[in-house]
This record gives C-alpha cells, sequence and structure tokens, in this order.
C-alpha cells in the first residue's frame, strides 16, 4: 500500500486571521467568548460603523445567547450620577454594553477602560467603543476637551463589523492586541 499524501485544502473563509477563521459562525463566536473567558481582564471591543455594530451585536445575542444593555439608558435612570463602584455593579449583569459616551463624561468620575477590564475580569464583556482605535490606542473625542479619552490598549480583542454572504460565515474580523 503506497502512501500519498494529500494536498492541504484551505478552510472555508480563510482571510489569516488564525484559527477562529476556519470555524463557522456560530461556533466562532463560542470560541471568541471561550478565548474571552480563559484571559480574564481581556477587552474585547467592537469599533466600527454604528450600524454595522448594531447588526454584530444582534447576532451575537441571538446566536450566543448573549444579553445587550445600553449603558447610557441605565445611567440616565438615576437622578444624581452613579460612581464608579455603582457603574461597575449596574453592568455586571450584562454581556454586552453599547452607548458607552455616558462613561466619558467628567462629571461620571470613571474611567472608562478600568471600568470595562474589571467588568471583563469577572465573565466574558464585548463592548461597542463609540470612538476610535489608531494603532494601540482607544481614543474618544479630541484633545483638549473634557470628554477627551486615550489610552494605550493592551491584551484586548478587536473585532471589525463585516457584511456576510452566507449565513455561516464571520460577522466580524478580528485584531489581536497583545498584552
Amino acid at each position: 500500500m503506497s502512501s500519498t499524501r494529500r494536498k492541504a485544502i484551505p478552510p472555508p473563509y480563510a482571510d489569516g486571521m488564525g484559527d477562529m477563521t476556519t470555524t463557522a459562525w456560530p461556533e466562532a463566536g463560542r470560541v471568541l467568548i471561550a478565548e474571552l473567558a480563559a484571559a480574564p481582564g481581556r477587552l474585547c471591543l467592537i469599533v466600527g460603523d454604528p450600524k454595522e455594530a448594531e447588526e454584530l451585536l444582534g447576532l451575537l445575542g441571538a446566536d450566543l445567547g448573549l444579553v445587550g444593555a445600553s449603558v447610557g439608558s441605565l445611567v440616565a435612570a438615576f437622578e444624581e450620577p452613579p460612581d464608579a463602584d455603582e457603574c461597575e455593579e449596574l453592568l455586571n449583569r450584562y454581556d454586552l454594553l453599547v452607548d458607552l459616551d455616558v462613561l466619558m463624561w467628567p462629571d461620571l468620575g470613571t474611567n472608562p477602560a478600568a471600568l470595562l477590564r474589571r467588568l471583563a475580569r469577572r465573565r466574558p464583556r464585548i463592548a461597542f467603543w463609540p470612538g476610535d482605535i489608531r494603532g494601540q490606542a482607544a481614543i474618544y473625542s479630541e484633545p483638549g476637551r473634557p470628554d477627551h479619552h486615550d489610552f494605550a490598549l493592551t491584551d484586548a480583542v478587536v473585532l471589525h463589523p463585516r457584511k456576510r454572504a452566507f449565513p455561516d460565515e464571520l460577522p466580524y474580523t478580528v485584531e489581536r492586541i497583545a498584552p
């Protein structure tokens, strides 16, 4: 019996992003959540067009059973701005976080990056970042404005929403920022 080498067949939809691209959706989403669970404190941020991010968040909720919340709506329900500990407790029950702009308000006195990192230490969280990510920095607003934030990203996963032609394609591309 002769042994012949089989030619490797590239995985479907591979785009060079690592193991997650060889797995179809929604299993790739489960792999992402397992990765985040195995690395407590690892940030997972969605950046990009808000409408595309909304679609991605909808898929994460529907297909993976993740529960989302509007941070702005939750904080607005308080008569007085909640402190950092109250914000953390308020957001603790949610997996997907949107409308983070309120966390940037100076009156709130919250460090958004530290808050997201503390929440991620408890269990995986995915947040839609309302600003830009440039290189290894998460930026919100403009320098000189009271709501400006610019912090270095380390140990983070950044998801960029993307259109898909088929339901088993990944609805995002992944960018990893090393610890």
